[in-house]
């Protein structure tokens, strides 16, 4: 059985603020603290696609992971495709990042992510699950925090 996460945040910012602090490569707070973080390695801009090396903070036994991520962007439908690779302990990695409008001027931010581990990972999918999901929620924590500060600055 495949690995799976789906989580949000709630953003105190409109829609259009939020998807555009949160998806160009200087504000992108998904992988930005905690860890040696991440390097640009290709940008597109006719697809609205760039690919990161990501090195993460050490887990709880000490593991750091490293990895590529592709990240595909579709402004129309704000919603953002990422696929990961180079981990041999991942058979595939592929999430889905939605941005929503909400009542009151505010916005949101959900993440699905999908993925299998091999059987000579040194975690199976409910850990990796465990850990995605807390790195998740750091990452759209940051985000929040982020675009918030910036929409009191712009309302000030």
């Amino acid at each position: 059985m495949a690995g799976h996460i789906d989580t949000h945040v709630l953003i105190e910012a409109p829609l259009e603020l939020t998807w555009r602090l949160a998806n160009t490569q200087e504000n992108d707070r998904r992988h930005a603290s905690g860890g040696k973080g991440h390097e640009l390695v290709a940008e597109d801009p006719a697809r609205h696609a760039r690919t990161l090396r990501i090195v993460t903070p050490p887990d709880a036994e000490g593991r750091e992971w490293y990895y590529f991520v592709e990240r595909i962007l579709d402004p129309e439908r704000h919603t953002a495709y990422a696929r990961r690779w180079g981990n041999p302990h991942f058979h595939y990695s592929v999430a889905l990042w939605v941005y929503r409008e909400e009542p009151g001027g505010r916005s949101s931010i959900r993440s699905v992510q999908d993925f299998e581990m091999t059987d000579d990972a040194p975690v199976d999918n409910d850990g990796m699950a465990e850990i995605i999901l807390g790195g998740t929620q750091k990452a759209l924590q940051r985000t929040k925090e982020f675009v918030e500060t910036e929409a009191a600055a712009a309302a000030a």
